[in-house]
């Protein structure tokens, strides 16, 4: 068992209380020992931002051995097997565009459109929002596949799963692009901000997220995007074609393993993630693709002073 540092345990928790440290962790525990390492390292976690930080959600439950605790979350796994808490691994997302198949024009007297494509990516640490398009000279006909590579969330990034992957598709017309870009980064800046005010008041709990790994809140937040983006486009030059998004890595069974969806084959696009915008006989319809992966890097979060 690594050396337990009650002293500094107690002084973080304001108390020299046994049994205060055992209400601070919720566990059924009878070991002190134990419950010191996870108080410990529910600590740590804390320091580091909790939720919000580089370690995001838990996705299981505290075990030990007889070389320390560990906790695993979905950004990365924390223990104390080195004495005092510290980070094992970080897993983070990388989200490549890969491009669009047009399925349908839009109704508009020109020849041809000229699309372009908001994307956002948000997990519960930060977010990242990019313009691609718009497409023209040429411009876009029904059938068309175009290709153009474009890292939306990069490794650099460290946006830590779940995430929310987004598109907005847009038709230039008189407007701007860049407009349309600002009004839905600033959604996805607000997702971040309501992130803030929950974390600002917000413990760790440990409460029962059942197949999930975000809480039900959570969830609420950053599907949330879409109606707040609808709100945030309205009135702009641009005609809006649709908007549409997916939460991935929320299972918890699937991150066991931390696998990315398989690749498929579509025309000349090898992708794991799909989204269809626009509707038939409106403004346009899109497929958009994108490769999303997930890397685990190793590292060590050094404990701050107290």
């Amino acid at each position: 068992m690594p050396t337990i540092q009650l002293t500094k345990i107690f002084k973080e928790l304001g108390t020299n209380s046994v049994r205060e440290m055992f209400d601070y962790t919720g566990l059924p525990e009878t070991s002190v020992s134990k419950q010191a390492q996870a108080a410990d390292m529910k600590l740590f976690y804390l320091r580091n931002q909790g939720f919000r930080g580089p370690f995001g959600f838990p996705i299981g439950d505290y075990a030990f051995t007889d070389q320390g605790g560990t906790r695993p979350f979905a950004g990365g796994l924390i223990t104390t097997q080195s004495g005092t808490p510290q980070g094992e691994r970080m897993t983070c997302v990388r989200v490549r565009y890969l491009g669009f198949h047009c399925h349908e024009e839009s109704s508009e007297w020109s020849s041809s459109d000229e699309p372009y494509f908001i994307l956002g990516v948000a997990g519960a640490n930060r977010s990242n929002t990019v313009r691609v398009g718009p497409y023209e000279e040429p411009g876009v006909d029904a059938g068309d596949d175009r290709v153009d590579i474009v890292e939306v969330a990069s490794i650099g990034t460290e946006i830590t799963p779940p995430i929310v992957l987004g598109v907005v598709a847009m038709e230039h017309d008189s407007g701007s692009p860049e407009e349309a870009e600002t009004k839905v980064r600033t959604v996805f800046e607000d997702i971040e901000k309501k992130f803030d005010q929950i974390a600002g008041g917000t413990a760790l709990t440990g409460a029962d997220t059942g197949n999930h790994v975000l809480p039900e809140w959570s969830r609420e937040i950053l599907i949330g995007w879409i109606p707040e983006g609808i709100a945030a486009l309205f009135g702009l030059a641009d005609d809006e074609v649709g908007k549409n998004s997916v939460i991935l890595f929320d299972n918890k069974a699937e991150l066991q393993e931390w696998r990315a969806p398989a690749v498929q084959q579509s025309g000349p696009f090898q992708y794991n993630v799909s989204l269809e915008v626009g509707e038939h006989d409106e403004g346009g319809k899109y497929t958009v693709y994108f490769l999303v992966d997930l890397f685990d890097i190793t590292w060590e979060v050094r404990p701050r002073l107290v």
